[in-house]
C-alpha cells in the first residue's frame, strides 16, 4: 500500500462530524473497479464498497451502496420501494455529485442525495469506499458507515 494521503473536504467534513477515522490511501495504478481496489487493497471483493448512483422516476438521482461483489438488481430496488429507473450517466454523476464514476463516495456529495444501503454492510468489520477520486480509497466499519449515513435505508440486496 501506498502513505496515507488526505480526503477531499466534504468527504472529510462527513467524517469528522460523525466522530470516525478513515484509513486512507491512494494507488498509482488506479481503483475504479471493484476487482481492482480488492486487488489494490489486498481484501476481499466483499470488503469493496461500491457507491452507486441511480436515477429515479422522479428525475431526481439516488446511491445505492452494496457490496463490491454484488450486481445491483433494479427489479429487487422497486420491490422494496426504491423508484428507480436505472444507473445515472457518467457526466450527471460528476456534473450533480461532485465526484467521478469509480470513486464516488458514500457521503459528501455537492447536493445531498436519498440513500439505501445493503443491510448485509452494516456488521461488517472492513469495508473499504472510493474516496472521490479514482485511485482513493478509504476504510471505515459497517457501524461507521452508517452513523455517517444517518437517514439511509436499509434493506436486503
Amino acid at each position: 500500500m501506498t502513505a496515507p494521503v488526505t480526503l477531499a473536504e466534504p468527504i472529510q467534513q462527513v467524517l469528522d462530524a460523525c466522530g470516525c477515522q478513515a484509513v486512507v490511501h491512494r494507488f498509482a495504478a488506479g481503483t475504479p473497479t471493484a476487482q481492482a481496489a480488492a486487488d489494490a487493497v489486498g481484501c476481499a471483493l466483499e470488503q469493496i464498497v461500491k457507491s452507486l448512483v441511480v436515477e429515479l422516476e422522479t428525475g431526481g438521482l439516488a446511491l445505492v451502496i452494496v457490496r463490491g461483489d454484488k450486481r445491483l438488481d433494479m427489479g429487487s430496488l422497486r420491490e422494496q420501494g426504491v423508484p428507480v429507473t436505472r444507473l445515472a450517466r457518467p457526466p450527471r454523476i460528476l456534473a450533480e455529485t461532485g465526484f467521478p464514476v469509480g470513486g464516488t463516495p458514500p457521503f459528501g456529495h455537492a447536493a445531498p442525495l436519498e440513500t439505501t444501503i445493503d443491510r448485509a454492510l452494516a456488521d461488517s468489520s472492513v469495508l473499504w469506499f472510493g474516496g472521490g477520486e479514482v485511485d482513493v480509497v478509504f476504510r471505515l466499519t459497517g457501524a461507521e458507515l452508517l452513523r455517517c449515513c444517518p437517514n439511509a435505508t436499509l434493506i436486503d440486496l
